[in-house]
């Protein structure tokens, strides 16, 4: 049977939402509630347009999740959790890419199941690399299984056969010592249906996945990418960023034509004690009606929400706070996974 699959644009039609709730107060143990009254202020926010699945890690939390979400004004109907075993809530790259499949029998969705360990061996990881699978049955979902190392946060596509991802986080000795470019490519074309690969070559200072896609380029129309700049020369991600926008912008659609550009500014450093954060405003969501985008009190927040909401005229843009988030180097993009609608 001649099957083959596609990965969405994240702003096609989306079913659902999956996102998990922490269990484990080492994580963050400054500010384990305010993360709470965050996830629960993005479980409101999107359950107002779509339905969200929760993963929780007991029946209490489960309690909690639901009263939480109730009180930051979630409508409770669209809000479902489900009790399921895992180590963090970085759902982007624990959970399953949803995909169309595509074979005689017409068009169904399938869950492509990369194997995750611990962003190359980092972290904890047990219940996360299982995780995918619960979550696939869940969806009543096949699982299909590429057979590398991979995780979601550096997969960024606009639908069409074109790819954005970040070499280190691939191409990295920890996660697929004898995987090459070539191979890669050749599973992206397989399982995702994504024919051109677009390689940025670093990542952002302070990012512990090696460099995810989601903080640094992102497709928001077939011809458009919104990229992140840093303004100031001595910053450390100055000359990555700059490279990064030049390559961007000798880019060529399948029809010849360059993309159009949109520059979003980096916040100014986070830190935690002497570490740089990875805080960055392309780590934002695209849901059915609503962008949700991570901000960080500064200035610049509002520029990155009025440019966002430029290239998104038909949804309502959000900004939800993302401080406390980012202290274990993640954001709003990096707890969620979407679910594609058929």
């Amino acid at each position: 049977m001649n099957t083959h699959y596609r990965m969405p644009a994240e702003w096609e039609p989306q079913e659902s939402i999956w996102m998990a709730w922490p269990h484990d107060r080492s994580t963050w143990p400054k500010s384990f509630d305010r993360v709470l009254e965050t996830l629960a202020k993005l479980v409101a926010t999107l359950s107002s347009g779509q339905e969200v699945h929760v993963a929780v890690a007991s029946d209490t939390d489960a309690t909690t999740c639901r009263r939480r979400a109730a009180e930051a004004g979630a409508n409770s109907d669209n809000v479902y959790c489900h009790v399921l075993a895992f180590d963090d809530v970085w759902l982007r790259d624990t959970g399953p890419v949803f995909v169309e499949r595509h074979d005689e029998g017409g068009v169904s969705r399938a869950a492509i199941g990369f194997t995750f360990n611990g962003w190359g061996g980092k972290f904890p990881h047990r219940h996360d690399e299982v995780l995918k699978h619960s979550i696939a049955d869940i969806m009543k979902s096949p699982l299909v299984s590429p057979g590398i190392v991979l995780e979601g946060g550096t997969l960024e596509t606009n639908g069409r056969g074109t790819l954005l991802t970040c070499q280190p986080s691939v191409i990295d000795f920890q996660r697929n010592p004898h995987l090459t470019r070539g191979d890669a490519e050749a599973i992206f074309a397989k399982y995702l249906g994504c024919t051109k690969v677009v390689w940025l070559e670093r990542g952002l200072d302070g990012d512990d996945t090696d460099g995810h896609i989601d903080n640094l380029a992102r497709f928001v129309a077939e011809d458009t990418i919104v990229a992140a700049t840093q303004e100031d020369r001595h910053d450390v991600n100055f000359d990555v960023l700059k490279e990064n926008l030049s390559q961007l912008r000798a880019l060529r659609d399948e029809h010849g034509k360059p993309y159009r550009i949109v520059t979003l500014p980096m916040p100014k450093p986070v830190m935690e004690g002497w570490d740089r954060l990875p805080a960055s405003y392309l780590n934002f969501l695209i849901t059915n009606d609503r962008v949700i985008v991570p901000t960080f009190d500064q200035p610049s927040d509002t520029i990155a929400q009025e440019r966002l909401a430029a290239v998104f005229p038909s949804r309502e843009v959000i900004g939800i706070r993302a401080n406390d988030l980012v202290q274990e180097a993640g954001a709003i993009h990096c707890l969620t996974q979407n679910v594609v609608k058929l």
